[in-house]
């Protein structure tokens, strides 16, 4: 610990605070997905652009997104 007023050390007999592990294991931030018919009506977006046709399959960092939304459903 730092004194906030000064910035020097201190000395202390708390242990150093560990944050907490995440409770499930993180998921790749790109994944494929296939486009849905209602994902198409929406023109959804992505980072390669509009997907106005249902049965694309992209890979996409915005996955959990379109799954949740019923826009795609996850290929993988």
């Amino acid at each position: 610990m730092k004194d906030p007023i000064d910035q020097t050390p201190i000395e202390t007999d708390e242990p150093a605070f560990v944050p907490p592990k995440p409770e499930r294991k993180a998921r790749p931030a790109r994944r494929h997905v296939e486009i849905t018919p209602a994902g198409a009506d929406a023109q959804c977006w992505s980072e390669h652009g509009m997907h106005e046709t249902a049965g694309v399959i992209i890979e996409t960092t915005y996955a959990d997104i379109f799954v949740e939304r019923g826009w795609a459903k996850e290929v993988d």
